[in-house]
């Protein structure tokens, strides 16, 4: 485990979107797009690769092809367009 560092925690004046997406975490996680019982995850930094290429060698986490990428890819656009207004 990585410890955080004081600019990762959030605090009153950060931009809630920006930390709510994890757009700094190596992995975000989340149900959106997801079939039941499984977890979307989307690895943003080599960092979060190994973490998980890791974690599926070692039989920690189980993986399938089933997403639904277009509902992600649209939420994920509605909260950056909301961000920049």
């Amino acid at each position: 485990m990585l410890p955080l560092l004081p600019s990762d925690i959030p605090n009153k004046n950060q931009d809630r979107e920006t930390v709510f997406a994890a757009l700094k975490a190596d992995i975000s996680a989340g149900a959106v797009g997801s079939p039941n019982g499984y977890t979307t995850l989307i690895v943003r930094t080599l960092v979060g690769q190994h973490l998980l290429e890791s974690a599926v060698a070692s039989g920690k986490l189980s993986t399938t092809d089933e997403l639904n990428l277009g509902i992600v890819e649209k939420l994920g656009t509605k909260k950056l367009e909301r961000k920049q207004k």
